[in-house]
């Protein structure tokens, strides 16, 4: 039995550009070919994205370029898609089709093939006298060869006002290497997963990623759609709430202008489901709004007067250090012996011409301190000293948090006297 799942790929316009599909900025190579004539647009898009299933360190061991590949699992995602008209007549409004996953490496070699093929052909339409309409075998034939390759396939209708329908349907034909559908408890949760990884496919060619970060690309889920069309648009309404009071909450410059970016397609999908707003929760957008710009003035205001503070604790460092040799100078040239001259003030001086990068970078990093202009830099706003003090408070013994920060301390001292 086919389930059916809504969604919505967010623009702010509120009409999706068709003919921008695949130009995205995705951090996977996305290789589009996308033509259309006064009747109709073929699209044929695929991506090979890279699958983990491991764990926060196997994530960290990702990064490795040779050990990480250990760890990488890349799949096959193609788009096949048409336009068609809509309900009302108008032509390249629904843009339909089906998404496949490839799994198997030597499938996804065969697919590839068969794809860019497809594509080859697509290109050559524009300059035939023919033109698109005997594109259609090849359109069918590719479909066809595909069932053949994929792990896992569903179809979907996206509107150019970014709703999108995404339909999984279990009897379509798949690879014989294709994963054994689980049992019927686990079922639900299967169907799913594999209609959201496609979605996110789609969404990833799709939409422009703007206001979040590309990495964190599952700001909207795919929401299970029945006989009911209010529901799904009711959680697409509290995800984006939710992410926009996440970013108010973060407390950080960037992430106040994101939640300002996500606020403005929360106004647009309010816009394109207009006629079930007596249906929908109601938010207060302006009242928030303003709340979020007030946030961004006092970040900026914050700012700026660690800056000047910054600039005024630098000034007088540097005011101390030339009061220093200017003293130290005016003494050698009176009849004071060095014996006379303060030893502090002598060895102060041999410092600062000994070491002069060393005394300048702990100017800096105190005047940095001292004025919060280390904020500025992401390790220092994610309260890491923080976790620190949260880390010694584990102990249940005082004894053992008393002897790490002495350790600590002793570490720091040893190595400041290595560097002097």
């Amino acid at each position: 039995m086919s389930r059916l799942y809504k969604s919505w790929v967010p623009s702010v316009t509120g009409r999706l550009s068709f003919s921008h599909i695949g130009q995205s900025n995705s951090k996977f190579p996305t290789y589009t070919t996308n033509v259309q004539d006064q009747d109709i647009r073929y699209l044929i898009c695929y991506q090979e994205r890279e699958l983990s299933d491991a764990s926060f360190l196997f994530s960290l061991l990702q990064k490795i370029p040779v050990l990480g590949k250990r760890y990488l699992t890349e799949s096959l995602f193609v788009c096949l898609a048409r336009t068609r008209t809509d309900e009302n007549g108008q032509k390249h409004e629904i843009l339909a089709g089906r998404l496949f996953i490839v799994s198997s490496q030597q499938e996804i070699d065969d697919a590839i093939k068969a794809t860019t093929s497809s594509q080859r052909n697509l290109r050559q339409t524009i300059v035939s006298k023919e033109g698109l309409r005997k594109f259609q075998i090849d359109y069918d034939a590719l479909e066809e060869e595909l069932f053949r390759y994929c792990s896992e396939s569903v179809s979907f209708e996206l509107r150019r006002t970014g709703e999108t329908l995404v339909r999984y349907d279990p009897t379509k034909p798949k690879s014989d290497n294709a994963p054994q559908i689980p049992t019927e408890m686990a079922r639900e949760r299967y169907t799913h997963m594999i209609s959201a990884q496609l979605y996110f496919f789609l969404k990833d060619i799709v939409h422009r990623h703007q206001h979040h970060d590309d990495k964190t690309d599952t700001i909207l889920d795919i929401h299970y759609a029945g006989v009911d069309d209010i529901s799904w648009r009711r959680e697409i309404l509290y995800q984006l709430y939710r992410k926009v009071i996440q970013y108010k909450q973060s407390n950080k410059p960037s992430t106040t202008l994101q939640s300002l970016g996500v606020l403005a397609y929360i106004e647009a999908f309010q816009e394109i489901s207009a006629k079930y707003s007596y249906k929908l929760p109601v938010y207060y957008n302006d009242s928030l709004k303003t709340s979020l710009e007030a946030a961004r003035a006092m970040h900026g205001m914050t700012q700026e007067k660690g800056n000047r503070v910054f600039g005024v604790f630098i000034n007088i460092l540097a005011i101390g250090i030339a009061l220093i040799f200017s003293l130290t100078g005016l003494l050698e040239l009176t009849n004071y012996s060095k014996k006379e001259i303060s030893p502090f003030l002598l060895s102060l001086a041999n410092l600062l011409l000994s070491y002069p990068l060393v005394v300048m970078c702990i100017m800096l990093l105190c005047a940095g301190i001292f004025s919060g202009w280390l904020r500025a830099f992401p390790f220092m706003r994610r309260g890491w000293y923080k976790d620190i003090w949260r880390f010694l408070l584990a102990f249940d013994s005082q004894k053992v948090s008393l002897f790490l920060c002495l350790l600590a301390i002793g570490l720091v001292l040893i190595l400041l006297v290595l560097i002097l």
